[in-house]
C-alpha cells in the first residue's frame, strides 16, 4: 500500500495477444495478458 510504479506498454504479440510492457527503473520487458492490461 501507498506504492506506484509506472509502467510503459508497448506492442501486442500477435500470436498470443499479450501486450509487452517494461517497469520505469527496471531494464527488463514483461508480457501482460490483454485481458490484465485492459484494467489499466
Amino acid at each position: 500500500a501507498g506504492q506506484s510504479t509506472t509502467l510503459t506498454f508497448g506492442a501486442e504479440n500477435p500470436v498470443t495477444g499479450d501486450l509487452y510492457a517494461q517497469k520505469a527503473g527496471d531494464d527488463a520487458i514483461y508480457t501482460i495478458s490483454g485481458n490484465k492490461a485492459a484494467c489499466f
